[in-house]
């Protein structure tokens, strides 16, 4: 029933008429079934430079550890308050902190804005850290999963303190779209096919697709945390998990990929289906798992 809903309020904008206006009205709309304030949880905001982000905060909060969540919209859209309900539930599944930067869209703000926005937030964060046994984990879905990827890489190649580990869900890995055949993927799509493509080109713009701050696949994917990647097996996406997981293993990395049968793209969303239950909780015990301090010594 989920699906057919999703065919028609999501994959029946993908015409070749699709633009971010529409996108936008469309998402505006249905972004009233996602946000909403959690019991047990505060949220304020909070400047880091000249980024806002949402800081949600669980009671009995473990201050000694925090998630950085980096939220998906094709790079167009959505905002941390479409999230406010799903990162209230990290948050208490965790018990600690997690902050959701407000990086700029395109295309009024395109590439590499959302990317700056979001390493600058880590930055600061990572700046007030004082406690040898504070424990940072970063996650992020679809265009959030990029830039998750991208952060920590641009967090290895400035020299920063590594994260625990990184949760991305659905994320978009390599955005040459050219190379690779997705007809057959977008069949089983129940949000999206590949004129939805077109929307995430309005932040790249004519910047080389290659580079590996648009496709962090391209990038140097050694010595980096234990990753955890998901994804939906009725997704356009599902290929990117195990591009990554190869490109992982041959450079010796520590990565989990777990493609979840008949289901969508970010359907960790969708709280109430069993499976985004399942997923929320194994994921929060793997990051769980990875903050433990006696994990983290060799970052």
């Amino acid at each position: 029933m989920l699906n057919k809903i999703c065919k028609i309020l999501l994959r029946s904008l993908w015409g070749e008429d699709a633009n971010v206006k529409k996108f936008r009205k469309r998402m505006s709309f249905l972004e009233f079934f996602f946000f909403g304030k959690v019991f047990g949880v505060s949220i304020c905001n909070k400047k880091y430079k000249d980024v806002s982000a949402h800081i949600i905060k669980p009671r009995g909060c473990d201050s000694s550890k925090a998630l950085l969540y980096f939220h998906g919209g094709g790079f167009v859209s959505h905002s941390p308050k479409v999230y406010q309900r799903f990162c209230s539930r990290l948050a208490k599944e965790l018990k600690c902190v997690v902050i959701v930067p407000d990086y700029r869209l395109a295309p009024e703000h395109p590439f590499p804005a959302a990317l700056e926005d979001c390493v600058t937030v880590y930055q600061e964060i990572v700046k007030k850290i004082t406690g040898a046994n504070f424990r940072l984990c970063i996650a992020g879905d679809s265009a959030g999963g990029n830039l998750a990827l991208a952060t920590m890489l641009k967090i290895k190649e400035i020299g920063l303190k590594h994260p625990c580990a990184l949760w991305l869900i659905s994320p978009a890995v390599d955005c040459d779209w050219s190379k690779y055949d997705y007809s057959d993927l977008q069949k089983s799509d129940p949000m999206f096919t590949e004129n939805a493509f077109p929307l995430m080109d309005a932040y790249f713009g004519d910047e080389d697709k290659s580079n590996y701050m648009i496709s962090p696949l391209n990038g140097d994917l050694r010595n980096l945390p234990p990753i955890l990647v998901e994804a939906g097996g009725d997704e356009i996406f599902r290929r990117h998990p195990i591009l990554l997981e190869n490109a992982l293993k041959s450079c010796g990395g520590d990565v989990i990929v777990k493609i979840w049968p008949r289901m969508m793209h970010v359907f960790q969303l969708f709280t109430f289906l069993p499976e985004a239950k399942k997923s929320i909780s194994q994921a929060c015990q793997f990051l769980e798992n990875k903050m433990n301090p006696s994990e983290t010594s060799k970052n």
